[in-house]
C-alpha cells in the first residue's frame, strides 16, 4: 500500500502554498490585457486564502495562513507589490461536503475585490469555487488541486503541484516495479480520489497487472464504517491495496 501520512502532507502544503504567496507577485506584475477586479488605484494589494479551518482537511488550514502571512511580511518589508501593502485576508471554505460554505467563503472575500486568491488545496472544493472566483478576472492560484480536469482549466486558474497526471504515473510505476499482479484501489467519490485512482489503474493496466477492486467502487470521505469495504476487499484477493 502507498500512502501519505497527514504530517507529509501537511509539509507538502505549506510548500506548495508558500509558492503560491510567491507567484502572486509574478502574476500582479505581468501586465494583461484583462483587468482584475481590483482597483489599481487603491493603496493596498489584497490577497485572499481560501483555506480549510473546519471539516476533514482542517489541519492545512492554519499552516497556510501562517504562510501567506509570513509572505506578507516579508514583501511589505521589501517594499509591497508595485509601491501597494499586502493586505491578507481568508475564509474557511471547510471540505467538500460542505458546498455551501464553499461557496459562502468565495463570495465573503471576493466582496472584499481581491488582487489574487491563495486556495483553496482541493480539487473538489476548487470544483466547487473556482467559477466564482475566475468569472470576476481574479487569479486563483490552488497549492493542492491535483484534478486532471483541471488541467488548462481557464487563464485565471494557476496550481503549484503536478496534476494526477504526473503522480499517479509515478504510483502506478512502482506498483508495477514491486511485482503487484492483483491490485485493489480504495479511494473516496470526489475529485482527488477518482481523478488519481483513473491515472493509476490505467498506468498500471496497460502494464499488465489486474485491477480487481476499485476501478469504479469509491467511499464516502465521512464513512466511518469500512467493515464491509474491506470485506469486499479480500474476496477479490489482492496482492497490494493503494
Amino acid at each position: 500500500m502507498i500512502a501519505m501520512n497527514n504530517a507529509k502532507i501537511k509539509s507538502w502544503m505549506v510548500t506548495a502554498t508558500a509558492m503560491a504567496a510567491a507567484a502572486m507577485l509574478t502574476l500582479s506584475g505581468c501586465g494583461s490585457g484583462a483587468e482584475s477586479k481590483a482597483d489599481a488605484d487603491e493603496a493596498t494589494f489584497t490577497a485572499a486564502g481560501l483555506l480549510p479551518l473546519t471539516g476533514s482537511m482542517a489541519y492545512l488550514g492554519p499552516a497556510n495562513i501562517a504562510t501567506m502571512k509570513l509572505a506578507q511580511n516579508d514583501i511589505n518589508a521589501a517594499g509591497g507589490v508595485l509601491g501597494k501593502d499586502i493586505d491578507i485576508v481568508s475564509a474557511d471554505t471547510s471540505d467538500a461536503d460542505h458546498a455551501d460554505q464553499n461557496t459562502s467563503s468565495a463570495q465573503s472575500v471576493l466582496a472584499r475585490e481581491p488582487s489574487v486568491v491563495v486556495g483553496p488545496p482541493s480539487s473538489s472544493v476548487v470544483k466547487n469555487t473556482f467559477k466564482q472566483v475566475t468569472s470576476s478576472q481574479v487569479p486563483m492560484i490552488s497549492s493542492g488541486a491535483t484534478s486532471t480536469a483541471f488541467s488548462g482549466l481557464n487563464d485565471y486558474f494557476f496550481r503549484t503541484i503536478p496534476p494526477d497526471t504526473v503522480q499517479g504515473v509515478v504510483l502506478g510505476q512502482i506498483i508495477v516495479q514491486d511485482g503487484v499482479k492483483n491490485l485493489a484501489i480504495a479511494v473516496f467519490n470526489d475529485e482527488y480520489g477518482t481523478s488519481l485512482r483513473d491515472v493509476v489503474a490505467k498506468t498500471v493496466g496497460d502494464a499488465g497487472v489486474n485491477v480487481v477492486y476499485g476501478e469504479k467502487e469509491t467511499f464516502d470521505p465521512t464513512e466511518t464504517s469500512f467493515s464491509s469495504m474491506v470485506t469486499n476487499i479480500k474476496s477479490t484477493k489482492p496482492d497490494a491495496l493503494r
